[in-house]
């Protein structure tokens, strides 16, 4: 029964299980804080992790994926423990409260909370049915897990009840408490039939062996007791380790009990007896403190962590050490074996969780794959912010289109915050000098041109926050060593520092005049600092408890502070009385703002809330309800950040909505989340995101189809009306279980088996390495509604066949055509001879179409010169007589037209002669269209066409004349035997009239999908320039469009494999990164896109010696420099690093944008490159430098200069200013 007196004290809540499973959006994000416990599912299948970063965290034990982010806990997560059958899991927190959860959902079943009585041991009952809770306050409580609701109260001790446990049998419960007596309990009615007196005023620990006919208590002093269970007479009792990990740990079949030491030795006694049977240890210098000892399933050996060292397996019957593991190394406070025994789990200090096998190999680090956020603060404009993460990346996002815009990495940075300078182009970024010192101070970071502009040493060992003056002109910051201190931003010189009446502070900020500074104290105060003596002339009493922040109006005659307490006080600054208080819930507010008219008061509070209130009358005028904790606001954009873990959320202040979410999961990687389950994502991004349903994965990938909308962050900031779907926040239904792929008749056939799970059997898709083999291989045999089904697969003989290793993917699809599968994979060996390779190039320029309103100038010529330096790495690489040219252009030379015709025709006579060894390479220039719809295809403009209106090409009989579609050469592609197939696609929009050229234009989101979607059927490796207009197409400096001449240029040696190895990824990669530096200044072209299969690799299409290279056509409108090359006439070594410092130069004046007159590119060798060369000698403090501008190895311009020793940097301008001269 339940003891009346306690009942005020819970607040206890049922939930309803509910039918419907939702998808859960899964952020895989490791833990971040101690790891307090860790074990395996009983079937091994997955494991649990609880840690001191408030969270528990539900894995996939066989492939390391996480699958539930637990964070309803508000502190520390203690427990974390599977149900015997596995069915469920228990959480359990310092805040008090004991969750229950539903493995194979996710759903909470049941909560329950202890009010003020702290929890300290939660266990299962064998039979599942109960769990037992022991707390703080003298009793521990019997607790129904599907309704939260305590069936009985085990009440008796005096003190903390330390543990509680359930015998093996479910017969007994033991207690242990600080009251010095332990209590063995019968389950059947609940009562106390046997108090023991354990002596212990700190019990550590409690447990009954596997046969339950023993149990044990521990405390602190380091006596272990062991008794029997039937007498409950002890055994014997001696000492362990006077320690917290004071524990015992029985062998399987209960015949011996292992106890820790404190000489960090194992002693193995028997159970019955008490006797030493065996001693296991290992000498270390250092004391080790032995935090967990666990017997392997068959009981014949013993696991052993430690604090302060490596993890040690020992064999129990020979007392000798089996392994001493390298990972993990020390700190390890949790550990599990699973119970199949194969594998070891280990969870340290740090937050790190490993899998090994018995070995010591590593099997899987069960980590998250983004990092967490720690700052994050809009810039002046709204226009960006600036995040710094856990791994000290600092970075900052464009704010209108999600781009990242710069980032910085290094060891030098800290993470506990970054701010803007009021200009916008600075950020502070705490972090330490490249001394080796690690002296701290500030890092002024120009984000803009991506570098450091200055470091500010400072005196503290630790800054915590900085924040610049309203003028720019200085930098408050407080730090480790209790003083605020003052720096001007110019200089780095320290202004003031400052003593403050408190020592811990929270933040420090200026007021609008830059006079005065206010600080957030700790001791429920704040103050003001006159900044000219450096005096506190306020201090403003009234809070209870910590101030966390604090603001000066607009007009600096008010300030407005939040605290712990709950409340934000307004305070008249002139006489120090406060004029109002402000409440909203009873949580604290971390965050205060006034409105730049001072009219208003916002403020975040740490439950996700954001309060206004009128600062006159204190009367509420707005109030929002946000996913995350608010982290700073922008009044400009009427906009709200937010962030948790890597998560940045944008909130619109107006209508109180969710705007968007932004995922930075790496220098690469990011993912965009609008709430109806739109995203927008990097190919990287859409493996590594995805919700779960139930316990089954759905990647972002899988979503494409329906979800995917590219440009979203833009369309959403813009306020474009974003085309509907069903909104992810229902159960979704699941694609079709592949339950059996079988290989019959020596591999000839696949026999494929079908599992309806519940959604239905959709079209079932069967690729063969990499390629659609079949659409649809349902047939007519398999009807969407049935349970089953299977269904050959004919493989002989077939064209795509590799001689040696082969995989077939079957990608099942739900009845509604909304979601596949991530694909069952099946690999094979086969035999056949092997071809020698052969290219086959395609490319194909429009450039003159009927009539003069669709007319290009570079379409025919691009095709051409495309042709001509890939046919020349081609020939190299696969020979000539192996390298097949179909260029067809609109170009009077040109043999073969670009009709439709001809196209198709030159596709078909490919796939007639070409083998699964071969290479495709297709180019197409010229215009490209959608024709309207979210779902429309690409089509491709062949010489016919005629008009730049779309509506013109939705006639049926127009288009099918005048355009080959991305379905059209899905197929044609489809038909062809070559395995290694690449498409470029250098094409515009068309139908768009453009005013601006600079005005930004992306190309359709639709035309995006069809590309993704020829990809995914294909087996193509694609880029594709993103023109949206011929006006942006035709705005090249260079005479070609930036694309194809970020193509030649790479294959003229800027993105070569070994400098001569045309690499197909390497070489689209770079014309990515190129385009854009390109581009600066045209508004209608983006960064081109890449399609890649997943898990393809690379291959050569092309080998180019120097001669080649020169022969690529290539035009340049600017001067190319290269890297340059000068030596110290005497030794002929570079020891000033002259080259390095000059080249430095050239590249700041090549990233000028619009306004450079040089291109450098980092490279050592390009054809028709420009190159500084020259010797220098040193004679004492003084320097002569003879140097030249040389081209292919011809002096174009000779130059001297002299210089001083002690002031190298004036010389190198010197030279800077030589070449700027040059090619002004």
């Amino acid at each position: 029964m339940i003891m009346k007196k306690i009942l005020p004290l819970l607040f206890l809540l049922a939930f309803q299980a509910m039918p419907q499973i939702k998808p859960e959006l899964i952020l895989p994000v490791s833990h971040k804080d101690k790891i307090e416990t860790v074990c395996f599912s009983p079937d091994g299948n997955y494991i649990l992790t609880a840690s001191w970063d408030n969270t528990a965290k539900l894995w996939d034990a066989n492939t390391g994926i996480l699958l539930r982010n637990i964070t309803a806990h508000t502190k520390q997560v203690e427990d974390a423990s599977f149900s015997p059958d596995g069915s469920m899991y228990l959480t359990r927190g310092w805040d008090h409260r004991v969750l229950v959860w539903e493995t194979s959902t996710g759903r909470k079943l049941s909560e329950v909370s202890l009010g003020d009585m702290a929890t300290t041991s939660s266990v299962w009952s064998p039979d599942c049915s109960r769990i037992l809770i022991a707390t703080m306050s003298g009793t521990a409580f019997v607790m129904d897990p599907l309704t939260g609701v305590f069936t009985d109260t085990l009440a008796g001790h005096s003190g903390t009840v330390e543990r509680a446990r359930y015998s093996p049998d479910g017969k007994y419960i033991i207690t242990v408490g600080w009251d010095q007596t332990a209590g063995l309990w019968n389950t059947s009615d609940f009562r106390q039939f046997i108090r023991m007196q354990t002596g212990f005023n700190w019990a550590i620990d409690a447990g009954f062996s596997p046969d339950s006919k023993y149990f044990y208590t521990s405390g602190y002093s380091g006596t272990i007791q062991l008794w029997e269970t039937s007498t409950t007479k002890m055994i014997t009792s001696f000492m362990g380790n006077a320690d917290d990990r004071n524990i015992a740990a029985f062998s399987p079949d209960s015949r011996l009990i292992a106890t820790p030491t404190a000489g960090d030795s194992v002693v193995i006694r028997n159970t019955s007896t008490g006797t030493i049977e065996q001693i296991l240890y290992l000498w270390r210098e250092e004391p080790s403190r032995i935090s967990n000892i666990i017997f392997t399933e068959d009981g014949s050996q013993v696991l052993v962590t430690f604090f302060q060292s490596a993890p040690v397996i020992y064999n129990v019957e020979a007392g000798d050490v089996q392994t001493i593991f390298v990972e993990p190394q020390s700190l390890v406070g949790a550990a599990d074996i699973s119970p199949d025994g194969s594998r070891l789990l280990f969870g340290d200090y740090n937050g790190k969780v490993i899998i090994t096998d018995f070995s010591g190999g590593i099997l899987m680090e069960l980590k998250g794959k983004t990092a967490a956020i720690t700052s994050v603060q809009f810039s002046p404009d709204g226009s960006n912010v600036a995040v710094m993460d856990e791994h000290l990346t600092a970075g900052v996002w464009d704010a209108v289109t999600g781009k990242s815009l710069a980032r910085l990495t290094g060891p030098y940075l800290s993470y506990w915050f970054a701010a803007y300078h009021p200009a916008g182009n600075l950020i502070a970024l705490p972090g330490y000098d490249d001394s080796g010192d690690y002296n701290t101070g500030i890092h002024l970071w120009n984000w803009e041109e991506n570098r450091l502009e200055r470091f500010i040493p400072t005196s503290s060992d630790m800054l915590f926050f900085a924040s610049f003056s309203p003028d720019g002109k200085m930098i408050g910051l407080f730090g480790g060593d209790t003083t605020i201190a003052v720096y001007e931003t110019g200089t780095g010189r320290l202004l003031k520092r400052i003593k403050p009446s408190t020592q811990d502070i929270n933040v420090v900020r200026f007021s609008p005049d830059s006079k005065f500074l206010v600080s957030a104290n700790r001791d429920s105060t704040a103050s003001i600092y006159d900044l000219s003596t450096g005096k506190e002339i306020k201090k403003f009493f009234g809070h209870t408890s910590f101030v966390m922040d604090a603001a000066f109006s607009p007009d600096g005659k008010k300030l407005v502070t939040g605290s712990i307490d709950a409340t934000v006080k307004l305070w008249d600054i002139a006489s120090g009385k406060m004029t109002r208080d402000f409440y909203g819930g009873d949580r604290t507010f971390e965050r205060v703002f006034f409105t730049p008219d001072g009219k208003q008061i916002t403020a975040f509070n740490d439950e996700k809330q954001v309060f206004f209130w009128d600062a006159a009358t204190g009367e509420p005028v707005n109030e929002m309800m946000l996913t995350n904790n608010g982290r700073d606001i922008s009044f400009t954009r009427d906009m709200i950040v937010t962030e948790k873990n890597s998560v940045l959320s944008f909130y619109d202040i107006n209508d109180r909505s969710l705007l968007i979410s932004i995922v930075g999961i790496d220098s690469t990687d990011w993912c965009v989340i609008h709430p109806s389950g739109l995203f927008d994502a990097t190919p990287g991004a859409m493996e590594k995101m995805y919700y779960i349903q139930g316990l089954d994965r759905i990647e972002f990938g899988q979503l494409k189809e329906k979800y995917w909308e590219p440009g979203l962050f833009e369309k959403v900031m813009n306020g474009e009306q974003l085309r509907s779907v069903s909104s992810i926040d229902k159960e979704m239904k699941l694609w079709p279980e592949v339950t059996d792929l079988t290989f019959r008749e020596s591999y000839e056939k696949l026999t494929v088996s079908l599992k309806n799970q519940g959604g239905g059997i959709g079209k079932v898709q069967v690729f063969l390495n990499g390629k659609e083999m079949i659409s649809d291989a349902r047939g007519t045999t398999i009807k969407p509604d049935q349970g089953n089904g299977n269904f050959d697969i004919n493989l002989k003989d077939h064209p795509w066949l590799v001689n040696g290793e082969n995989r077939i993917v079957v990608v099942t699809w739900n009845g509604d055509g909304t979601l596949s599968s991530p694909g069952d994979e099946a690999d094979f060996l086969y035999e056949k001879s092997v071809q020698t390779p052969s290219a086959y190039i395609v490319s194909i320029g429009v450039a003159d179409y009927q009539g003069d309103k669709l007319d290009l100038k570079y379409a025919a010529k691009d095709a051409t010169d495309f042709m001509k330096a890939v046919s020349l790495g081609a020939g190299h690489l696969f020979g000539k007589d192996r390298t097949e040219e179909y260029l067809i252009t609109t170009d009077v030379s040109s043999k073969l037209k670009p009709t439709r015709d001809n196209i198709l025709k030159t596709f078909s006579d490919i796939a007639s002669k070409a083998n699964a060894e071969d290479v495709l390479v297709v180019y197409l220039a010229g215009h490209g269209m959608n024709l309207g719809g979210e779902e429309s295809d690409l089509y491709y403009l062949t010489q016919e066409a005629f008009s730049p209106n779309p509506e013109v090409y939705k006639d049926a009989s127009v288009r099918n004349s005048t355009t080959i579609s991305g379905n059209e050469l899905v197929e044609v592609l489809k038909k062809i035997a070559a395995l290694k197939q690449v498409l470029i696609i250098d094409a515009c929009a068309s139908g768009k009239l453009v005013d601006n050229l600079a005005e930004k234009r992306d190309i359709s989101g639709s035309i995006i999908r069809s590309l993704e979607r020829m990809k995914d059927r294909t087996g193509l490796h694609i880029i594709t320039g993103s023109a949206a207009d011929a006006v942006s197409y035709e705005a090249s400096k260079y005479g070609q469009g930036l694309l194809t001449y970020s193509l030649l240029a790479g294959m003229r040696g800027l993105a070569l494999k070994d400098n001569r190895s045309v690499d197909i990824v390497l070489l689209m990669q770079h014309a990515r990164e190129m385009v854009p530096k390109l581009a600066e200044g045209i508004g209608g072209i983006q960064e081109p896109r890449i399609f890649s299969p997943k898990g393809s690799e690379s291959f050569d299409i092309g080998v180019l010696d120097e001669k080649d290279k020169a022969l690529i056509p290539l035009a340049q409108e600017k001067p190319v420099f290269i890297n340059s090359v000068f030596l110290n006439a005497d030794d002929l070594v570079d020891d000033l690093s002259l080259a390095e410092k000059i080249d430095d130069g050239l590249e700041a004046l090549s990233v000028a944008g619009v306004n450079s007159k040089l291109i450098f590119w980092d490279v050592k060798s390009y054809p028709g490159a420009l190159k500084l060369s020259g010797t220098y000698t040193v004679k004492g403090n003084k320097v002569e430098l003879n140097w030249k501008i040389i081209r292919d190895k011809t002096t174009v311009k000779s130059f001297n200069r002299s210089g001083e020793l002690t002031k190298l940097e004036t010389l190198v301008t010197a030279v800077i200013e030589d070449v700027k001269g040059f090619v002004r």
